[in-house]
């Protein structure tokens, strides 16, 4: 027979649900602003930074770990079909923090220098879903 093993209650579990949120928002967040990057058919190097500068500017001990999670979904597909999901489990954020989101999203979009229809469309759909006001900004 094998040995026994001792499984732990969910009393003797600790689990920071503050630092959970805060990493999963901010996954969700590198989703979108992939999403941003791909939207005009180019990822440039100055997108990616503007991205990483955000999650750098978070104040978050997991920044490592998003921006190796930007860098996977930039390069996949399937983020531009996910964009309108991710959108929906991002309202419970702050009002501060969506604004902040979108700001940077808007930053990523005109970065190159052009600000394409694409763009433009995720932003206005950001602000609508989030319930802001784009002029704001």
């Amino acid at each position: 027979m094998g040995k026994a093993t001792n499984i732990q209650t969910d009393d003797e579990i600790q689990i920071d649900e503050t630092k959970v949120h805060s990493l999963a928002d901010l996954l969700l967040q590198s989703d979108l602003l992939a999403g941003m990057a791909r939207a005009d058919g180019k990822v440039l190097g100055i997108e990616n930074m503007v991205a990483e500068t955000y999650f750098e500017q978070q104040d978050n001990q997991q920044s490592t770990l998003v921006k190796q999670h930007y860098d996977y979904i930039v390069q996949d597909e399937d983020t531009d079909a996910r964009l309108s999901t991710v959108m929906g489990f991002m309202k419970k954020l702050s009002t501060e923090d969506k604004y902040k989101l979108l700001r940077c999203l808007s930053a990523v979009a005109v970065c190159d220098g052009d600000l394409d229809p694409r763009e433009l469309a995720i932003i206005e759909q950001f602000a609508k879903v989030m319930e802001i006001d784009p002029g704001k900004i």
